[in-house]
């Protein structure tokens, strides 16, 4: 039985890395996105990346979800996605990612997966050193 994170409200993701639960270190440059079934890059959507500050949120990167910055895994179930080490650079604070819709598809089926919509994923910094 598989079981889905879906607090990204998106039934088509298994897991993220770094969950909800998870600190990441300040220089972080990674993100990772495993699905249900294999995917393959449909059009290039903009990815966004957010600190959120007093209820505010600050754009800290923004890029197209191509080749360069969105990485299918071998067995065509996980993208991970490079980010600027400086993205995640404040101690103990909170960002959020946002994916545009239409992202990707289901290799096999041809089915759309919506991207994930903003304050749904959230990351956490660790206080730094």
């Amino acid at each position: 039985m598989i079981t889905l994170d879906n607090s990204y409200n998106n039934t088509h993701i298994k897991q993220v890395y770094p969950s909800h639960d998870d600190l990441i270190s300040i220089g972080t440059n990674q993100i990772n996105l495993t699905f249900v079934h294999p995917i393959e890059l449909t059009v290039a959507v903009n990815i966004s990346i957010y600190l959120k500050y007093n209820d505010e949120y600050f754009l800290r990167q923004r890029f197209l979800c191509t080749s360069q910055y969105c990485v299918i895994s071998d067995d065509d179930h996980s993208l991970t996605i490079n980010l600027l080490d400086i993205t995640f650079n404040v101690p103990n604070m909170i960002y959020y990612v946002e994916i545009d819709d239409k992202f990707l598809k289901y290799k096999d089926e041809s089915i759309i997966i919506p991207g994930i919509k903003l304050g749904n994923w959230m990351i956490k910094t660790t206080e730094g050193i």
